[in-house]
């Protein structure tokens, strides 16, 4: 279990125990993910941290990358039947799709919203902005902020995805007239609409009216969290995710996807939705290459709108093909076979190597052993009245997954006056402090969490009948 879906799920869990949630800028993203998640565990049964399971969860986010592939039916009158089936496809193989939506954490269903905002924007066009069109902009992206404060990037993009289509369109460009008495009175409804739609949220409903501060400060810690916070990488980084060859295998999908949307950019210029998806995908690249702040996951944003491009390009090397398409085929089962080598190696068989570039400060294998031997030494202990668990860290998750039912477990992030418990768990460089407060005859045992992340176990000697 990753510690960011460890983190998700400890949110969720409190909820499902007490049935309200409260909004929290600094730990956890949008409430969306946990609104949508709460009926699909309690439907399982679910009441708390300790009943659930990985793949509880994890369906969670099964369900949504499911959602994503359907949502391609919606783009088939405007981009073509053929070319959606290939976009499908590559969403549905590609690794780094595959690995993250099997993952709970909050990407998935903003790629999927941030999908569903382009359709709603393609129809504000098509409809001269009319009602219905607005209403739908504003309620997809009052729920794209609610799931992430990111959002703003993704207008942000569309803005300037908008403008370059319309400055490269060939004759008359007035053909697209929005700024007319019918889109201000489209765009102040989609912007009343998304206002209360994110008031609603981030007020859990009218339960947490300080979480409407909250949501306004939001994006001040975006802005504040983009400078890095330990995650500062390079502007050439999702290239490299991208495109470099990792230790297991060529990123096929990276070269593909890309390759195919620059065809499409190419043979389907005419097209003003092309054009928009390509500078979209063009101006979220940028933009998150522009911010220090980097994780794998993110280039999501920017493989997603490429998928349909790529299927639109893949589209046209077919009709361009002529004699060549036995060739054009032998190219397409290669390709497929690329993808699939590619996703069974990253998702299935090195899922959480550290060499694998999308396995992000995976939570190591030495984990399950720390929580069996937590558990067995807890046993040791049946009749102590202070059999219970204190770890004291300032980095220790994802043990509050992992500890979730060795009750009672206490969290610390600064050695505490009074140590009661009979197991400790700390970080190497609080242990020289610890033991000098708790003194000598513990047992002590080294487990690693993460990457060069190390916990460290310590037992109080087991007392003779």
């Amino acid at each position: 279990m990753h510690t960011d879906e460890a983190v998700h799920a400890v949110i969720l869990g409190e909820m499902l125990e007490t049935g309200a949630y409260r909004y929290n800028p600094h730990d956890s993203h949008g409430p969306l993910l946990y609104y949508l998640s709460y009926p699909v565990l309690r439907v399982l049964g679910l009441h708390g941290l300790p009943g659930m399971e990985a793949w509880h969860l994890r369906l969670i986010s099964a369900l949504v990358g499911t959602a994503t592939v359907l949502s391609l039916a919606f783009w088939v009158k405007d981009l073509g039947a053929t070319a959606m089936l290939i976009s499908a496809v590559l969403l549905a193989l590609s690794a780094p799709f595959v690995y993250y939506q099997r993952y709970f954490i909050h990407e998935g269903l903003f790629v999927l919203l941030t999908l569903v905002l382009l359709l709603c924007l393609r129809a504000v066009v098509a409809n001269r902005a009319s009602t219905g069109a607005a209403l739908s902009v504003g309620v997809v992206t009052a729920l794209l902020f609610a799931t992430k404060e990111t959002a703003p990037l993704v207008l942000l993009a569309s803005c300037l995805a908008a403008a370059g289509a319309w400055f490269t369109q060939k004759g008359a460009r007035s053909q697209v007239q929005l700024w007319n008495s019918a889109g201000v009175r489209a765009l102040l409804l989609a912007a009343l609409i998304f206002l209360i739609v994110s008031l609603l949220f981030y007020s859990s409903f009218g339960a947490n009216i300080p979480g409407l501060a909250d949501a306004l400060t939001a994006p001040l810690r975006f802005v504040h969290r983009a400078g890095g916070e330990g995650h500062e990488k390079p502007w050439w980084t999702y290239l490299d995710w991208l495109f470099a060859r990792t230790a297991y295998t060529i990123p096929w999908s990276g070269w593909i996807v890309s390759g195919l949307a620059g065809t499409a950019a190419i043979l389907r210029w005419n097209l003003t939705l092309v054009r928009f998806l390509f500078f979209f995908t063009l101006a979220s690249g940028i933009i998150y290459s522009l911010i220090p702040y980097k994780t794998p996951w993110l280039e999501l944003n920017i493989l997603a709108p490429a998928a349909l491009l790529a299927g639109v390009g893949a589209e046209a090397w077919w009709e361009a093909a002529g004699k060549f398409r036995p060739g054009l085929i032998l190219l397409a089962v290669l390709a497929v076979i690329g993808l699939g080598r590619e996703t069974v190696e990253t998702c299935f068989v090195h899922p959480a190597d550290a060499r694998n570039a999308l396995a992000y400060s995976p939570t190591v294998g030495d984990v399950d052993r720390l929580a069996a031997t937590v558990q067995q030494l807890k046993s040791a202990y049946p009749n102590d009245p202070d059999n219970f668990i204190e770890v004291i860290s300032t980095d220790y998750w994802p043990l509050p997954w992992y500890l979730r039912r060795l009750q009672p477990v206490g969290y610390w992030s600064e050695i505490p006056p009074d140590l009661k418990g009979d197991i400790l768990i700390t970080s190497p460089d609080l242990l020289p402090a610890l033991l000098a407060k708790i003194g000598p005859g513990w047992k002590i045992d080294y487990f690693g969490l993460r990457p060069e992340v190390l916990a460290v176990v310590l037992s109080k000697p087991v007392p003779h009948e």
